[in-house]
């Protein structure tokens, strides 16, 4: 009788010593997230227009299992064994017996999800547990039909056990902003394409509305092909969050000839002094036809004409003094 309740005591004793390395909040300790801690590494850039702009996550697995260091100390097979047997360990005691996995999934959580763009890089971590690190990316991008300049970003990340299932989902929130010109918004007052005969001028007039949230000073430009000119009638404008300024466009159109209908695109741009870089924010088109005869061209044919008129009537006084002198002078 005394062997059997020493050798109960010692197994008891046994299934108990296998709580070691189980760290963190305790070895008895349990809940329904993904048991992590995650830090954004260095600042939260602004999101810029079309682009992916990625923002760097260090995630730190808090597990209540550091299988790593548990493995070291009970061989994986005495584990398996016993554990499941432990009335002090979570059960199915199966499901922590080995590394685990994290998904991840990229959401949008708070504000318009329209125009705006996210994802996460790995979409998935295996073979992670406690006291482990990794590096994760979330890039977020915007583009022009985006209403919201900011949203709150979010990666899920779901535990999944050795065997599959799912323990529990932690929410990572990242709040974002877009650069400022990102929402500099175009309208065109009337037709964006335009018909111009050559060397004329034709106007287009433009509302341009800050839908960011800076006041800024915003410059214009005007690409142009195949010879034309444009100029705004002001280069740069301050424009409040939510304000509307009109502007003129001018296209100056080519000199030449004659032109049966060519179709020329005009690409409007900004850039403003938070945010250097060219941003597209709209395309106008003016086709050009007819004939052209240069001013100068004219006032050179002129000239030329009178000096072939004046050549013939030198040309003429001379004949007729010749005529004189060979037939002599004409009898009344």
């Amino acid at each position: 009788m005394r062997k059997t309740i020493l050798f109960s005591l010692g197994f008891l004793l046994l299934l108990l010593s296998s709580s070691v390395a189980i760290g963190g909040r305790g070895w008895y300790y349990w809940s329904d997230t993904a048991e992590i801690n995650a830090r954004v590494e260095g600042s939260i850039p602004s999101i810029k227009l079309t682009e992916w702009t990625p923002i760097d996550i260090l995630i730190e697995d808090t597990f209540f299992i550091n299988w790593s260091k548990l493995s070291k100390i009970r061989p994986e097979w005495y584990l398996k064994m016993f554990w499941p047997l432990n009335p002090f360990v979570p059960q199915p005691a199966q499901r922590y017996l080995g590394y685990t996995s994290l998904r991840l999934e990229a959401e949008i959580v708070d504000g318009d999800t329209r125009g705006w763009h996210v994802r996460v890089n790995p979409t998935v971590i295996t073979e992670t547990t406690a006291g482990m690190k990794h590096h994760v990316t979330l890039e977020v991008q915007t583009d022009d039909s985006a209403i919201s300049s900011s949203i709150i970003a979010a990666i899920k990340c779901t535990r999944i056990d050795v065997l599959g299932g799912e323990l529990g989902t932690t929410y990572i929130y990242i709040p974002v902003k877009a650069a400022p010109t990102n929402f500099i918004r175009m309208k065109t007052i009337g037709d964006t394409t335009k018909h111009a005969g050559l060397k004329t001028m034709v106007y287009f007039t433009l509302d341009v509305v800050n839908e960011g949230y800076y006041k800024d000073v915003f410059q214009f430009e005007a690409e142009t092909e195949n010879g034309l000119l444009g100029l705004f009638n002001e280069q740069a404008v301050v424009i409040k969050p939510g304000e509307t300024k009109r502007v003129t466009l001018g296209i100056l159109t080519p000199e030449k000839l004659f032109d049966t209908g060519t179709v020329n695109k005009i690409n409007v741009y900004v850039r403003s002094s938070g945010n250097e870089t060219r941003t597209l924010i709209g395309s106008l088109t003016v086709i050009t036809e007819g004939f052209y005869i240069s001013p100068l061209f004219g006032l050179i044919a002129g000239i030329i004409i009178l000096l072939a008129l004046f050549s013939f009537f030198i040309y003429l006084l001379y004949r007729e003094r010749e005529e004189r002198e060979i037939y002599g002078k004409p009898i009344k």
